[in-house]
């Protein structure tokens, strides 16, 4: 076991050093760029992440792509910050530019559902699943974009007791009783 730890730990060093120099050699492309910031932002480094997706922006701010980045690290708390509003925002500027953007639909649709907006939640996942009919996450998402439903009805019952003589009447302040609420749940 520990023979393939080691293995797979110089596998994965070796992947990072391939990646540095390919970002490295085409640091003017954007899709290179755009590509590690989202590595960054998955493996949860805000610093690398700012700096590739602030040289992606210097490139081509407009892209959706960065839109739907930033959206999603803000959605995820990933780029040390988390704002839901702010990331629904980025993310509907995304899908509205990409329109393709099957992963946008579905981190917006979280976003949604986290902020309690079931109706644009099950929006964005219909236009997913518009796209890809038998995506499972937008499925399973689509399921729980119902809201919850109302605790049910209460109805409550006031019941005055006292000492033995005291005659207390319901919702008399004055006197030696104590009131009670008895709650029956109604069908």
């Amino acid at each position: 076991i520990e023979k393939g730890q080691v293995i797979a730990a110089d596998k994965k060093k070796l992947g990072l050093d391939i990646l540095k120099k390919i970002i490295a050699d085409t640091s003017g492309n954007l899709t290179v760029l755009v590509s590690a910031a989202d590595y960054y932002r998955i493996k949860g480094d805000p610093k690398k992440y700012t700096e590739f997706l602030s040289a992606a922006k210097g490139l081509n701010h407009e892209a959706g792509i960065i839109d739907f980045i930033e959206g999603a690290a803000l959605f995820d708390g990933s780029a040390g910050t988390k704002d839901v509003n702010k990331a629904i925002e980025l993310l509907n500027q995304a899908v509205t530019k990409k329109p393709d953007m099957i992963k946008g639909q579905i981190i917006l649709a979280r976003a949604y559902l986290e902020a309690q907006d079931f109706e644009n939640a099950k929006k964005a996942l219909s236009q997913a699943l518009s796209k890809n009919e038998d995506h499972e996450i937008a499925k399973l998402l689509m399921e729980e974009s119902n809201p919850p439903p109302p605790p049910p009805a209460v109805e409550e019952e006031e019941q005055t007791k006292g000492k033995k003589g005291d005659k207390k009447k319901k919702g008399d302040k004055k006197g030696k009783g104590l009131t009670l609420k008895k709650q029956h749940v109604l069908p």
